[in-house]
């Protein structure tokens, strides 16, 4: 459940975006298929549950996008003490003009940089060493993840605070791994209306 400081972020986000319209996912003519790329989606495999509060539709962008305020619940099982936790964040998604494969990029971790000298299994683009150093780039086909990566794509992502984004077939998801902030609402709507 959003805190009323959370309610009141969106409140005040949705009020102040002209470009967002408040629709809801549970009409399926407003979701063109939207709610199954998100249950299907790497990206929320981790949490054990989650919540849509907020749906809405960026109008002036020339494909369906969507910014969605969701709650998500997830459980740390390492240590000695296990616990719970539920945060409230946003995922962005756009319909893209074309089929890109399976593409998935987070930032790139110690642990992926050890595991990359063992088994090479990341895209690096030697054109844009920033984003190859700070971003790991997986996917099941390397020719169409190319065609994704234009130079303007991949600036957007740099520019990005750890961003992570999975391409699904025509469907971009991207999110923030933190809780919710007005930055980043702000953030996301710019990054999905231009990506």
């Amino acid at each position: 459940m959003l805190s009323s400081s959370e309610v009141d972020l969106l409140e005040e986000f949705l009020s102040q975006n002209k470009d967002l319209v408040d629709i809801e996912f549970n009409n399926t003519e407003n979701d063109n298929g939207i709610l199954k790329y998100i249950n299907n989606s790497v990206l929320m495999k981790e949490y054990e549950d989650f919540q849509i509060y907020k749906s809405a539709k960026v109008s002036d962008s020339m494909y369906d996008t969507f910014i969605i305020i969701v709650g998500v619940a997830y459980s740390i099982t390492r240590g000695k003490y296990p616990a719970k936790y539920s945060e409230t964040q946003i995922i962005g998604i756009k319909k893209l003009n074309r089929n890109y494969g399976h593409i998935f990029i987070k930032p790139e971790t110690f642990e992926d940089k050890i595991s990359e000298l063992f088994v090479k299994s990341e895209i690096d683009f030697a054109d844009y060493p920033k984003f190859s150093f700070r971003y790991f780039c997986v996917t099941d086909n390397e020719v169409k993840a190319k065609l994704f990566a234009t130079p303007e794509r991949l600036k957007r992502i740099e520019n990005q605070n750890e961003i992570i984004i999975e391409v699904n077939e025509d469907v971009l998801i991207s999110k923030f791994s933190r809780i919710i902030t007005y930055v980043d609402c702000n953030s996301m709507i710019e990054f999905i209306k231009n990506i």
